[in-house]
């Protein structure tokens, strides 16, 4: 009973606006243009001022390479949500990471960027990275194994203070410059060999006195810089 009391509502109806011609005219085909989609090879097609749609066949995102090429100056500019130094703090005293991979875009690992990730195990860092910034990876006490490509010229002050679990270290040929206290305390290093183009070994001014590069790494036996064999000389 209380269903035949409903009130039935009348379908909403719309007024539908229909064109003389079944066809397109010359403005609006000149306005068209047609673009094939890397993904399936269905034909796009879009107004002149589109530059990123989907296919109508695969539902892929497509950007529209011929719209974005040359000199455009924008309108505006919408500021990031996460500014520069939010951005470069993402990730520090960060102690669930376990794995880091730098890809090949990046050109420099800025300071403090994995300090005091404890956690952290593996680094890989990409074959376009130029410099590693003071503090990048103090305090990981989990480090064990480190590769430096021949792409990095500088190793900034402290990069891998207090890396207490760093066993294993190679540096690559393009390395010029090492920082002040940059592995120290790394206790478990045994044995380093330096490129011949390091030119700079510094020394960092830390607690009152000079601390060197690889200073109280108590566990060091041979350093050895290109051909020369240095022992322990520069743990001091």
């Amino acid at each position: 009973q209380a269903f035949n009391e409903t009130q039935q509502t009348e379908p909403e109806r719309f007024d539908w606006e229909e064109s003389d011609s079944h066809t397109w005219s010359e403005e609006e085909q000149g306005a068209m243009r047609t673009f094939q989609c890397p993904s399936c090879g269905g034909e796009i097609l879009t107004d002149e001022n589109t530059a990123a749609t989907f296919c109508p066949f695969c539902d892929n995102p497509t950007i529209l390479p011929a719209r974005v090429s040359g000199g455009l100056k924008p309108d505006g500019v919408i500021p990031f949500k996460v500014g520069k130094e939010d951005a470069k703090e993402a990730f520090l005293n960060c102690t669930q990471i376990t794995q880091v991979s730098i890809p090949d875009s990046v050109l420099s690992i800025e300071h403090d960027a994995f300090r005091g990730c404890a956690a952290l195990t593996e680094v890989h860092i990409g074959n376009a990275v130029r410099s590693i910034g003071a503090s990048a990876f103090r305090d990981c006490a989990n480090l064990s194994k480190l590769a430096i490509p021949d792409s990095v010229t500088e190793i900034d002050t402290m990069a891998f203070f207090n890396c207490k679990g760093l066993q294993w270290v190679t540096f690559g040929s393009g390395l010029t410059e090492i920082g002040g206290a940059a592995f120290y305390n790394c206790i478990s290093l045994t044995e380093l060999h330096i490129p011949a183009n390091v030119k700079k070994i510094a020394n960092y001014h830390y607690t009152g006195s000079n601390c060197g590069v690889f200073e109280n790494c108590t566990s060091l036996t041979k350093v050895t810089i290109g051909d020369v064999n240095m022992g322990t000389e520069l743990t001091t």
